[in-house]
């Protein structure tokens, strides 16, 4: 994987892994896990076409909405799935 200013550059493919498994800590509302997933997320740079969603969901998920947070998660996944 490419690395830029300490941040790990990460592929659609690896930003859709964790997106489902965040889909998965969503459902069942656990924020502990939640929070692991997008201090990863956070950690790396994804791919431009997906950062302004990627940033937004983050941000759901520290504010606690999950429900709104699983509905950013299904859009962006159906997003890079299209793409």
């Amino acid at each position: 994987m490419p690395e830029y200013n300490d941040h790990t550059v990460f592929d659609k493919k690896q930003l859709y892994t964790m997106l489902q498994e965040l889909e998965t800590h969503l459902k069942s509302r656990k924020p502990k896990l939640c929070r692991e997933i997008t201090d990863r997320i956070k950690k790396g740079i994804p791919p431009e076409e997906f950062s302004e969603e990627t940033e937004n969901l983050i941000l759901l998920v520290s504010k606690y909405k999950f429900k709104d947070a699983e509905e950013a998660v299904n859009a962006l996944l159906r997003k890079i799935k299209d793409s």
